[in-house]
C-alpha cells in the first residue's frame, strides 16, 4: 500500500471536509468528529503496547475518548483516558457521563498549555504506568501545535506515541478552512516538522500514518525513541 498517490485523494478529501463528512460518525452513540481511516490506525496504536494513559486535547462531542476507553477495555488496559478542553460543553459531558466507560474518563476544563492544566493533567497519569497515547486535536494553528508537542513530550517516555490531528490543514493549502486561522494552510504539520528538528528521540512512526490515504493524520503520528 505505500505506493498509492496521496496527491490523487487531496481533491477528495477536500470536497469530503468541505461537506463536513467527518461530523456524520458515532462511537457507541456519541459524536466522533475523526475520519474513520484515522480510526482504524489509532485502534491500532492503542492494541500495539500497554499504554500507561490516553490524553486528548480537544474533547468536542466527547466521542474520541469514549473510543480510546472502548478500545482500552476490549484489550483489558484500565488505564485512564485524559480529556483536556478550554470550553467541555454540556452536550459532551452528557455523552460522556450517559457511557458505559464513563468511570476511566477523567475531564480537564483549561487550555491545553496552561500551567494549571498540566498539573492536573501529571495527577492523573499513573506513577507507574507505561508510556503515553496523546492525540492532539484542539487549536490546529501551528504555534499552538508546536507548544503541545513540547509540553506534552515532557510526560512521555520511550514508546509513547503523538497522533496530530488534521495535517491535512497543510497537505490542502490555502483556502480550504475559511474562518480559521490555519486557511492559510500553514496547521499543525508545520508544527510537527518544527518539532521533529528539534528532538531527535522523536521521530515519525514507520508502521502507522504514512499508509492513510483518506486520512487527516499522515505525516502527525510521531514516536519517542529510547534514550541513548
Amino acid at each position: 500500500m505505500q505506493g498509492l498517490d496521496r496527491k490523487r485523494a487531496l481533491p477528495v478529501l477536500s470536497t469530503l471536509l468541505k461537506d463536513r463528512f467527518e461530523y456524520q460518525w458515532t462511537w457507541l452513540g456519541a459524536r466522533v468528529i475523526r475520519l474513520p481511516e484515522d480510526l482504524m490506525v489509532q485502534q491500532e496504536i492503542l492494541a500495539s503496547r500497554k499504554f500507561g494513559a490516553v490524553i486528548e486535547t480537544g474533547i468536542a462531542r466527547g466521542g474520541g475518548l469514549i473510543f480510546s476507553a472502548s478500545i482500552l477495555q476490549l484489550i483489558g488496559n484500565p488505564a485512564p483516558v485524559i480529556g483536556v478542553d478550554n470550553i467541555v460543553h454540556l452536550h459532551a459531558r452528557e455523552a460522556i457521563a450517559q457511557s458505559p466507560l464513563s468511570q476511566q474518563i477523567k475531564i480537564i476544563e483549561g487550555g491545553s498549555t496552561d500551567d494549571a492544566t498540566l498539573v492536573k493533567v501529571r495527577k492523573l497519569i499513573p506513577a507507574a504506568g507505561g508510556p503515553l497515547l496523546v492525540v492532539l486535536d484542539s487549536d490546529h494553528s501551528p504555534d499552538h501545535v508546536l507548544e503541545e508537542l513540547k509540553l506534552y513530550s515532557q510526560l512521555c517516555k520511550h514508546g509513547s506515541v503523538f497522533i496530530v490531528c488534521d495535517t491535512i490543514i497543510d497537505e490542502l493549502g490555502a483556502g480550504n478552512f475559511p474562518g480559521r486561522s490555519w486557511n492559510d494552510g500553514v496547521g499543525p504539520l508545520d508544527a510537527v516538522e518544527k518539532f521533529l528538528r528539534g528532538e531527535a528521540s522523536w521521530q515519525r512512526s514507520a508502521s502507522h500514518g504514512r499508509r492513510g490515504v483518506i486520512s487527516g493524520i499522515r505525516d502527525g503520528v510521531l514516536e519517542r525513541l529510547p534514550s541513548t
